[in-house]
């Protein structure tokens, strides 16, 4: 029997890979109950209905997460990528481009500002504003891309419930989850005046 460990590299590779596992599983999973709560979403295709691409998941809950245990760029990666699958598994096909733009921008955000969550407050606040980042993301997105008013008006009731629950998970998450890799992490200073 050989004495084989696993590398540095080994294992983050390991841990990239379990992490767009949980990703996919837990936003295609939560996705597959929250798309019965939005199927009333549709916008017109050629003259007929069809649904709108709307779900409502618990995968933004896993972007603080992602970020927390790979660090900034790697969180990123995950959290696009795993959306982007569970995306196409679950025919969000329309709403594909403005969650990588989104997901992306909230993962950076939680990178740059996660260092700062030293209590409950500061938490709650990085939370809630990662999850405007995402609510009024989709918002403009439907309504530039999908040009439909009504339904980017209702995708942003359904996506304010998604926002409050995500951000309060995700704030526990910022809480009680420290980095794992501080060293990944952009670091954001206020100069002094």
């Amino acid at each position: 029997m050989s004495n084989s460990k696993l590398t540095r590299t080994q294992k983050q590779a390991i841990l990239i890979c379990a992490m767009l596992i949980i990703m996919v599983l837990v936003t295609t999973l939560t996705g597959l109950l929250g798309r019965n709560w939005t199927q009333f979403i549709t916008r017109s295709v050629g003259g007929q209905e069809s649904w709108a691409g709307i779900y409502v998941s618990l995968g933004n809950a896993v972007v603080y997460l992602s970020v927390l245990v790979l660090g900034g760029p790697w969180g990123a990666v995950v959290s696009v990528v795993g959306t982007l699958i569970s995306d196409l598994i679950l025919g969000a096909y329309q709403r594909i481009l403005g969650s990588i733009f989104i997901n992306t921008g909230m993962a950076f955000f939680i990178a740059a500002f996660c260092r700062h969550c030293s209590n409950w407050k500061r938490s709650f606040v990085v939370a809630a504003v990662a999850e405007l980042i995402m609510l009024f993301g989709y918002f403009l997105f439907d309504l530039i891309v999908m040009r439909e008013f009504t339904v980017a008006a209702l995708a942003f009731l359904v996506d304010i419930g998604q926002a409050f629950v995500c951000g309060l998970v995700g704030t526990v998450i910022l809480r009680r989850v420290r980095p794992m890799r501080p060293d990944a992490l952009p670091t954001v200073k206020r100069e002094a005046q």
